[in-house]
């Protein structure tokens, strides 16, 4: 037990330790400078390409090149640059309207696929497919000042897309641009919280109310909020098929109820993979004859529905999977007992000299 807990220590004070996470709003803070200097630039086209003053387009131009700069260097894309250049030489005064001010979007499929495009008018637009990866989060949490966390797509597709809505923010007004930047989210915003209800590992309702309290400040957001990357259980009771070598024959594979005291799961992947991982801190009680009821250990969750893990009592470990997991592996009581043997077998191996 004293070595799983030791194991256990780093993960747990790793998830509580972190400094301000990336946020939407740091997103708009960041891109706030680029926001102004484009609605400076809406107000005065407003009025007409003759009342738009040199400096105010200027300050746009420089804001806009420094901003592509960032976003260039940040996915590792060079083209950026070029094309935000191009895009937005084409944007002066007197070489447009309001049917062909040049502009930038993200933009994505059904399959969360994020693609930027400039478009002016009804010429054939450039796609530009970003590199969504855990490299190029870490640089974004870097820019903004945060804490990396390990959604991808998430904190990539908020700061390319309020970058867009910014950059894109002249051809707009001030609750224009707004509203575009909130009804793009919002789609995407829907699917991901359907992915975390009906994908994410199942939680009693204390636990979801835990995890609300301790992401009460990213879910309080006035616009709309991702759901969070992390699952945290408390006290979560559970049942577990459970085998202990050294407990007596005919008690050594058996139902056990299990009981989780904290635990933690990233259901949307963890590791730079799409595979949710998680932990937790358990033990376990059956009647075992010759051996104390209770266990201690750790459970490990995989694909948000498989768990198991190892737990240690009088000096002897048991191994346990949640029936699910078993499920998974055979569906036939013969095939049970197989794998019954081939544990005996491991556990022969360790304890030979």
């Amino acid at each position: 037990m004293k070595r799983t807990l030791l194991y256990a220590l780093p993960l747990v004070i790793s998830f509580n330790t972190a400094a301000q996470v990336c946020t939407t709003q740091l997103v708009k803070a960041h891109w706030k400078p680029l926001l102004n200097a484009s609605l400076n630039y809406s107000e005065e086209l407003d009025k007409g390409p003759e009342a738009v003053t040199q400096k105010v387009y200027q300050a746009w131009l420089a804001s806009a090149d420094k901003a592509a700069l960032e976003v260039a260097s940040v996915i590792q894309a060079d083209s950026i640059v070029s094309y935000s250049r191009t895009y937005s030489r084409k944007a002066a005064p007197f070489e447009l309207n309001d049917e062909t001010r040049p502009k930038v979007e993200l933009s994505s499929d059904m399959d969360f696929n994020y693609y930027l495009k400039f478009s002016q008018g009804t010429e054939a637009p450039v796609l530009l497919t970003p590199a969504f990866n855990i490299e190029t989060s870490k640089r974004i949490a870097t820019v903004l000042g945060c804490t990396f966390d390990e959604s991808t797509q998430q904190i990539q597709a908020q700061y390319l897309g309020t970058w867009a809505t910014a950059w894109s923010a002249y051809t707009l007004g001030a609750k224009e641009a707004e509203a575009a930047e909130l009804s793009k989210y919002l789609l995407a915003y829907s699917k991901e919280w359907d992915k975390f209800y009906y994908e994410a590992r199942y939680q009693y309702p204390w636990e979801k109310m835990f995890t609300s309290y301790i992401y009460r400040d990213q879910l309080s957001s006035t616009t709309f909020a991702a759901p969070p990357n992390k699952q945290l259980f408390l006290l979560r009771p559970w049942a577990v098929l459970e085998y202990v070598d050294g407990a007596a024959d005919g008690s050594q594979f058996k139902a056990a109820l299990s009981l989780e005291w904290f635990g933690i799961n990233l259901w949307q992947g963890c590791f730079g993979s799409n595979v949710a991982c998680g932990a937790s801190l358990i033990s376990t009680y059956s009647d075992r004859a010759g051996l104390d009821d209770f266990g201690h250990g750790l459970m490990l969750h995989v694909s948000n529905k498989y768990s198991f893990g190892a737990t240690f009592r009088d000096g002897e470990t048991g191994i346990f999977v949640t029936a699910d997991l078993l499920k998974a592996i055979t569906d036939k009581k013969s095939e049970v007992k197989s794998w019954e043997k081939r544990v005996d077998e491991v556990f022969a191996k360790i304890k030979a000299p």
